[in-house]
């Protein structure tokens, strides 16, 4: 298994494409699947949430009841972007800027290149660059 990201009380691992949060005393769970490894992860400072990407972005809240993820299922405890098996977006790196606050960017070369800032409170996305 590889790590992708770790805080206090949280660490992300893959094995090939799934992604796990692992949790003190806790089983673990699976919080995301991918085309392909992901490529990075990262969690907030006040860990509430974390992302993963590689082909498309995962942002998972880390709250109860910690949802396995699975796909095409709509839920509160994760939102997906950019995963769309014909157009995905790369993600090459993610930042945690503030606790609501998400910066990723994209393969240069791929179909979507940048980077872009998330607001987890309103949903909003903007392009930097």
């Amino acid at each position: 298994m590889g790590i992708l990201a770790c805080s206090t009380a949280y660490t992300i691992s893959n094995e090939y494409e799934v992604v796990y949060l692992k949790r003190e005393n806790e089983e673990d769970v699976i919080i995301g699947d991918f085309y392909g490894d992901p490529a990075c992860a990262v969690i907030s400072p006040d860990e509430t949430w974390c992302a993963i990407g590689g082909a498309g972005l995962i942002v998972y809240f880390l709250r109860q009841p910690f949802e396995p993820y699975r796909y095409d299922y709509p839920t509160g405890q994760w939102i997906e972007f950019g995963r769309d098996a014909e157009d995905p977006w790369w993600i090459d790196s993610l930042q945690a800027d503030s606790a609501t606050e998400l910066i990723f960017t994209t393969d240069p070369n791929g179909n979507h290149p940048g980077t872009f800032r998330f607001n987890m409170a309103t949903g909003n996305m903007d392009k930097e660059s």
